[in-house]
């Protein structure tokens, strides 16, 4: 026979008791209408009550016969406590959980007590022990499965805890990376701006020196158009600042950057005359602007070979500007097409 079948027919045992209680309610109706003593009354009474299934009345009557000194209300008490209190909750087939668990160590308190009031006023319930002994094995099975889930539980939560805190420091070890990342990269495009940047002004003022005038000279190549701004800038330079002695110095000192200095010049032909004291001029246009080429040493009958809308590279040096007009002397020609 396995445990549960013995626990079962113990429990069966205890509920059998209610057979005494027929005969005990059979004494008292024998009694008649004696006289009997007050805590015998009340003893008789809870007995009477307990038999009707009044079993809260009967606990009271057996507390208050108690009370007043019997003996036997200590047994009987403790006897309508194992039976109708704590026995049930241990045949209980439902979830034995932790409410379970604190009302069956309530009602085994509870029980417990009033046993040993009986025993020690000489009205032990028979296999009372044997009862509280297996109560307590049944306690202490249901506090250790009980035990065991709190703790599988609380692994697992813990686990779970473990889990999450990976996962978050997993995530947070890809946003900081991506952070990175994205630093990184915006590091390299910033980088890669400052270059464009740096190359380009560096291109910038490569093509800037390419087409100053210094360049140019240095170099023997046509004037390009900023080239002859700035030459034109500086040989119709006019400072006047009302200081006569400074503005004469930087004018001298401007018009000095390239007065007499050669050049080399490429433009359309607009026209071509003589000059009054022999040789030839021709004017040109140079970026817009209407500028004299001067040929001293060139025959009128060279002059003849020269046509309007032609293209002349010539060579000549930079002289002074008279009404905001560069005029270029002792020119000679380099190409014309």
């Amino acid at each position: 026979m396995n445990k549960k079948s013995t626990d079962a027919g113990f429990f069966q045992s205890i509920l059998s008791r209610r057979a005494a209680l027929a005969l005990a309610l059979a004494l008292a109706a024998a009694a008649g209408c004696e006289r009997v003593p007050p805590d015998a009354a009340k003893l008789r009474d809870g007995v009477r009550c307990e038999a009707k299934g009044e079993f809260g009345k009967a606990e009271q009557l057996y507390k208050e016969a108690c009370a007043l000194g019997n003996g036997e209300a200590y047994g009987r008490l403790a006897s309508l406590i194992l039976n109708r209190e704590t026995a049930p909750l241990f045949l209980n087939g439902g979830e034995h959980n932790e409410k379970w668990l604190q009302d069956a160590r309530a009602a085994v308190e509870r029980l417990s007590f009033a046993a040993l009031q009986a025993e020690s006023n000489g009205h032990p319930v028979p296999g009372m022990k044997e009862s509280l002994a297996k109560f307590e094995v049944s306690i202490k099975a249901v506090e250790h499965r009980l035990a065991t889930e709190r703790a599988a539980a609380a692994e697992r939560q813990r686990l779970a805890e473990e889990q999450r805190r990976a996962e978050m420091a997993r995530q947070e070890a890809e946003r900081k990376a991506r952070e990175e990342q994205r630093r990184a990269e915006m590091a390299r495009q910033e980088e890669e701006r400052k270059a464009r940047e740096e190359e380009a002004a560096r291109k910038a003022a490569e093509q800037r020196k390419m087409e100053s005038a210094d360049y140019c000279i240095a170099n023997g190549l046509p004037l390009t158009s900023a080239a002859y701004r700035e030459i034109s800038r500086a040989m119709n330079y006019y400072q006047n600042t009302g200081n006569g002695i400074v503005d004469d110095e930087e004018n001298a000192r401007q018009h000095a950057r390239f007065r007499g200095k050669r050049v080399v010049v490429r433009a359309k032909i607009l026209k071509i005359d003589s000059k009054l004291l022999g040789g030839v001029k021709i004017k040109i246009d140079l970026y817009g602007a209407g500028v004299w080429l001067n040929f001293p040493n060139m025959a009128e009958s060279e002059g003849k070979r020269f046509r309007v809308g032609q293209t002349i590279t010539a060579e000549g040096r930079i002289g002074d500007a008279m009404l905001h007009e560069l005029k270029f002397h002792d020119c000679v020609v380099r190409n014309l097409e």
